[in-house]
């Protein structure tokens, strides 16, 4: 029994000792603080405490999220990249001991830096609109939420070798659980026709198992005013099912997925990738660094063709969903742009997560740098690469934003101000994007595993309290002063991507 926990005893005592669980913590307390304060000033339905109490579930929600496709889904992958598996599996450790040990104790440290926003939650109901069982039943479906996430990253990165393939595993786990019932209703709509999903039993049955088995769709109704009479029995029984049932998956397939020495699946991961990069390419023509980003650590063609495939079905999808939904073709538009922006902001910041990272892992950081190119251009061929493999959804904006201009032209036309104010958002967003991605790569340099998801919680911190500050003091030009505050941070970024990129070169 003592062996069993051993490992998972020796990485949850290192894990709530580090410094970084630490600051999460406190970054963590801050950043609630702050939106208490904002929920309380800038109140616009007379209902503070639900303000902040909808902003804190929603932060916690897209944080698992991402968690999940990064931080949960490199357990075991960390250990096969870095050719240290072989090592653990010497040892007396069983698989359940080891699966134990990488995983579960990171739930357990995701489940602390859940459990201590519960006082500060508790305040919500003080400020109005909350009620005290909305409180328990949200926190009871985020702890399930975790917990499913956990399980469904480990069992993504064992059947994995590499973490980024492990993220797109994890997706696909999650997204087949909590939203199978959409999968079906997609089904239904090609085989049997849209007369079906307007009838109102099979619209009835829809409605139900989104709100008690997705976790998004369970938030959805505990939040609103008939919540309190909700139970959150069956989407807890439902994720925590989920997460069993990937745990086990994840032990029956590990000796399996993790037969090989840790020497031997990174040698044979290269080698894949190698195959995958003959086959897009016969050799390097142009920019030699970013064909070897692009077919190496972002996959090649082959991923463009899949992720354009996937990008297509979604948008079918959509395009079925909206020629007997009310809303009209021109939101189906806007829906699809911002799905496109969302999606090319997810992929650019899991890219930057990677780039510099993997380069760190196998050693090459140094090779980079004693190339007869100064690093500036060095870091413009990794992103000449990021922009290729992210064709299939600049694609989807492209397409999406053509039946928009009209709309958008007429508008601004009608309304001036429009001139100056689409100009300043469009300039903040830019800015913005850029400073989120440089965060991102910054702490993928820093950190050994979680910077992804702490990279985007301080840029979330650090934009909304800039954001609540310059519509505070500067009102009607808090766009321009937020915008020229992001760009002068980004700049300062950049200086220190580039130090500590030059200090991980040397490192080696």
């Amino acid at each position: 029994m003592h062996a069993l926990f051993a490992l998972f005893i020796r990485s949850l005592r290192d894990d709530t000792r580090s410094k970084a669980l630490l600051w999460a913590r406190v970054g963590l307390a801050v950043a609630v603080v702050f939106a208490i304060f904002e929920a309380r000033v800038m109140e616009w339905r007379g209902v503070s405490g639900l303000d902040f109490f909808e902003s804190l579930v929603w932060m916690n929600v897209v944080f698992i999220v991402v968690a999940g496709l990064s931080y949960f889904a490199s357990a075991i992958t960390e250990e096969k990249e870095e050719a240290t598996l072989g090592l653990l599996r010497m040892t007396d450790l069983s698989p359940l001991a080891i699966l134990l040990g990488k995983s579960t104790s990171r739930f357990v440290g995701g489940a602390l830096l859940l459990l201590v926003q519960f006082p500060f939650a508790l305040l919500a109901i003080t400020l109005g609109g909350v009620h005290m069982s909305q409180v328990t039943g949200s926190y009871a479906i985020l702890l399930a939420a975790l917990f499913f996430a956990c399980n469904a990253g480990l069992l993504a990165s064992v059947i994995s070798r590499r973490t980024g393939v492990a993220g797109v595993w994890s997706a696909g786990i999650m997204g087949a659980w909590t939203c199978w019932m959409f999968l079906v209703a997609w089904g239904v709509l090609l085989l049997a026709g849209d007369h079906v999903l307007r009838s109102g039993s099979f619209s009835g049955w829809l409605e139900e198992r989104f709100h008690g088995q997705c976790p998004v769709g369970a938030v959805n109704r505990l939040l609103n005013v008939s919540g309190i009479q909700f139970s959150v029995v069956e989407p807890c029984l439902w994720l925590l099912g989920g997460g069993v049932l990937a745990f086990m998956f994840s032990l029956v397939l590990f000796d399996r997925c993790c037969s090989e020495s840790g020497e031997a699946a990174p040698g044979r991961a290269r080698k894949a990738a190698g195959g995958a990069g003959r086959r897009g390419a016969r050799r390097a023509t142009g920019d030699a660094i970013a064909w070897r980003d692009f077919h190496f650590f972002h996959g090649g063609m082959r991923v463009v063709w899949i992720k354009s495939a996937v990008y297509l079905a979604g948008a079918i999808y959509l395009a079925f969903e909206f020629t007997w939904s009310w809303f009209g073709h021109e939101f189906y538009f806007v829906m699809l742009f911002c799905l496109a922006l969302g999606f090319i902001g997810l992929e650019s910041a899991f890219a930057a997560s990677r780039i510099y990272r993997i380069e760190r892992k196998e050693k090459t950081l140094s090779s980079l740098l004693i190339l007869p190119r100064d690093l500036e251009d060095v870091i413009r061929s990794k992103r000449r690469a990021v922009v290729r493999s992210l064709c299939p959804a600049l694609a989807g904006l492209g397409i999406a934003a053509v039946p928009l201009v009209g709309p958008i032209v007429s508008n601004t036309l009608q309304h001036v101000e429009m001139l100056f104010y689409g100009p300043a958002v469009a300039f903040l967003t830019i800015a913005q994007f850029y400073f989120n991605l440089r965060l991102v790569a910054w702490f993928s340099l820093r950190m050994k595993w979680g910077g992804l998801p702490t990279a985007l919680a301080l840029s979330w911190v650090a934009n909304s309290i800039a954001g609540f500050l310059a519509a505070v003091m500067f009102q009607q030009a808090a766009i321009i002063i937020l915008a020229i505050c992001t760009l002068i941070a980004s700049i300062m970024l950049k200086r220190a991507l580039h130090l500590r990129i030059e200090q991980a070169a040397a490192e080696e």
